[in-house]
């Protein structure tokens, strides 16, 4: 007599749920994985921020420090050279001039006059507190009754997260050259 031997019938019903379980968690760890730039097949071509600001028609900006970098060559000429604020001469022909400084309601608005010049040139106002990373803001210059005026710049105080005295340092370039000026402003 022979004796039937059954095999264990694997059920389809529990193969289907592992599937759908594996492909859930593959899912999973890929949206996390895109998330967190833990993606393992990633471009290897990385664009540098000067490329991108050159791609955008922007003057290259960084900052080292508290200390912004600005390019002050002419910006139709490809490769511009990029120079650190210390780096860039002053001229003495250049004069600039806080005309508003202030917070009101929940933003910090900030306005400059330039004489000296009629070219638009650009506008750079640095905010800066120790306990605090440095807020930039750049703007192009706009010419107004043959003085340059920067501004009103607007900024939001929510990106100062302290409260307090916070040292304004304005720059504006022109022509390879340099005027500055600073102030404080209580930001509350």
């Amino acid at each position: 007599m022979k004796i039937k031997q059954t095999k264990p019938k694997t059920s389809t019903k529990k193969i289907i749920i592992t599937v759908i379980v594996l492909v859930i968690l593959i899912c999973g760890y890929t949206g996390f994985a895109l998330k967190q730039d833990l993606w393992p097949f990633k471009s290897q071509t990385t664009i540098s921020q000067a490329e991108k600001d050159a791609a955008n028609n922007f003057p290259a900006t960084s900052t080292k420090g508290d200390t912004p970098i600005v390019d002050t060559s002419d910006p139709t000429k490809d490769n511009a050279p990029v120079q650190n604020t210390d780096q860039v001469p002053v001229n003495q022909s250049l004069s600039a001039t806080i005309t508003q400084l202030e917070e009101k309601g929940s933003t910090i608005y900030f306005s400059a006059a330039i004489s000296g010049t009629s070219d638009p040139g650009t506008c750079v106002v640095n905010f800066t507190n120790p306990n605090d990373k440095p807020v930039t803001k750049q703007v192009s210059g706009t010419v107004k009754n043959g003085a340059v005026a920067c501004g009103p710049i607007e900024i939001s105080n929510l990106e100062f997260s302290y409260l307090g005295d916070w040292a304004v340092d304005f720059h504006f370039y022109t022509a390879g050259k340099q005027t500055s000026i600073s102030d404080t402003i209580n930001i509350r």
